[in-house]
């Protein structure tokens, strides 16, 4: 990973396909350690510097699972198949993801308001007011 670190550091400011591809194999190195958000730093990094880099966008789909980002996921897949609509798993996601974002909205929702009750209860504690 420092191979590509320090190649990114001599090619500053220029070479920005080269730097999209050493931005890319940094990304598979920090997925393989488990690394996601980095990971998903320098796949956005280079996006930045080619927009259209299938290769990277599929990784990034793949982050976006594992970091259960749906609503990412969703603009994601979409630009994926902007570029090759004949991806099958990205056709299969953009009818499931809708349904998805739905539910997770919803448990967020769910959780969002069982911490406004417990911040309440805190707060009404003292007057021994139960919400």
């Amino acid at each position: 990973m420092t191979i590509y670190t320090s190649a990114l550091d001599l090619c500053r400011n220029q070479l920005n396909d080269v730097r999209s591809v050493l931005y890319s194999n940094r990304a598979a190195c920090h997925v393989s350690k488990e690394e996601y958000k980095e990971a998903e730093e320098d796949c956005n990094a280079a996006l930045e510097l080619d927009p259209n880099y299938l290769k990277v966008l599929l990784r990034r789909h793949k982050l976006e699972k594992i970091l259960i980002s749906y609503h990412l996921l969703l603009k994601t897949t979409k630009k994926v198949l902007e570029i090759d609509s004949t991806q099958c798993k990205a056709l299969e996601a953009v009818s499931r993801l809708p349904k998805q974002i739905e539910i997770q909205q919803e448990k967020m929702k769910e959780e969002c308001i069982a911490k406004l009750k417990d911040l309440g209860n805190l707060v009404l504690k003292p007057f021994w007011i139960k919400y």
